[in-house]
């Protein structure tokens, strides 16, 4: 039997003005699930079978799994540990992300005739041609992960700093060649 703690949610958009918030409740299952791993391990080497029950996650068919060696190994392993405590350490990065791009204005520059707008509103970064790309720059815009968008009249990306830096790429490797 498999012991997951993970929360089956759907993906949080960055997007969504509630992801921060969600963002937080999931961080906070992990601290929990990571200090219970923690406590159910002390438990386990101690061979301490009622301390291990009283966590709150824990039940009597986990104690007689995570008891028994396996692999010549008792309790949780140490890889899942990690890969929760980096599962945390990446929301926390993400939250930092999301918080800062609360405070980020739209903005418009001009660049060899072609328009580079942050549009905050839409959450994209934007490329506006005067007129349509020749073909090698159409292919860098789909090279660095910009997406035609009809509606928009713009190739344009998710809003963060790595769709910022990609646009800007663009925008420096096409020239006046467009």
């Amino acid at each position: 039997m498999r012991f997951s703690f993970e929360q089956h949610e759907a993906v949080i958009s960055s997007d969504d003005p509630n992801a921060v918030q969600k963002l937080q409740e999931k961080l906070t299952h992990l601290e929990e699930v990571q200090q219970f791993m923690k406590d159910a391990n002390v438990c386990i080497r101690k061979n301490n079978k009622d301390g291990f029950l009283a966590l709150s996650l824990a039940t009597e068919d986990m104690w007689q799994q995570l008891s028994n060696p396996r692999f010549g190994a008792k309790g949780f392993p140490p890889y899942k540990l990690t890969n929760n405590n980096q599962n945390m350490r990446r929301i926390k990065e993400r939250i930092k992300e999301l918080e800062a791009a609360t405070t980020r204005e739209s903005k418009e520059t001009v660049m060899n005739g072609v328009i580079f707008r942050e549009n905050v509103e839409l959450n994209r970064v934007q490329l506006i041609f005067p007129r349509k790309p020749i073909e090698s720059a159409r292919k860098m815009c789909r090279k660095w992960g910009l997406i035609w968008a009809p509606s928009e009249g713009a190739w344009q990306r998710q809003l963060n700093s790595n769709g910022v830096f990609c646009a800007q790429q663009v925008l420096q490797l096409i020239g006046e060649n467009y």
